[in-house]
Parts: structure tokens; sequence; C-alpha cells
């Protein structure tokens, strides 16, 4: 099975996300990881997230018109550490960007 890691942020994108993670799933082949799904750690945010993008075996990302929350130390947002980090494996890459119409608030 497949793992694909799932990352947007959060307002606004609810509904693409659940979208996302539907179909992901109805494959048998593959199944979502999400930030949602993490559970509770020691770890910081940032690093549970790129811990569990290293079992995973693609990465999707759904961008909005928000940068998200920023790691203190790299002043990056976490999607884009993650993305970093998925481009360092070299995992495939599937990044879908909203549509300027969409400005959530």
């Amino acid at each position: 099975m497949k793992l694909v890691f799932l990352r947007s942020v959060l307002r606004g994108m609810q509904k693409y996300r659940d979208a996302a993670v539907e179909a992901i799933n109805a494959d048998p082949g593959f199944k979502c990881i999400r930030m949602e799904d993490f559970g509770s750690t020691d770890r910081p945010p940032v690093g549970e997230c790129l811990a569990q993008l290293e079992k995973c075996d693609v990465y999707v990302g759904i961008l909005g018109h928000r940068y998200g929350s920023i790691e203190c130390v790299s002043g990056k947002s976490y999607t884009e550490l993650e993305y970093d980090r998925a481009v360092e494996r070299g995992i495939p890459r599937l990044v879908f960007r909203a549509s300027p119409d969409l400005m959530v608030r």
C-alpha cells in the first residue's frame, strides 16, 4: 500500500481536504496521512509532520491563499518545510493551487 501525505492549511480548505482524502482512500492501494490523523506525541508539530512524511510515498499539497503556520527556527511554513523534504527525498509531488476566485477570510 502506498502512503500519501496530504498537506494544506485548514482554514477555508476543509472541504477540499476532505474530498482529497476520500478520493485517495477510495483506492485500496493508497492510504492518506494528514495532520488530523497524527494523534498525540511529545514531538513539536513540525517534527511530527516531517516524521510522518518520511513514511510516505507521495506528497499531495493543496495550496490556498494563506501561508499557514510558521516554524519559528526556519521562518518557513510547515507546508514549505514538508514540500522541501519531499523534494530532498525525491518522492512524487502533486501540488494543486486554489483558484484566485477562492478567497477565504
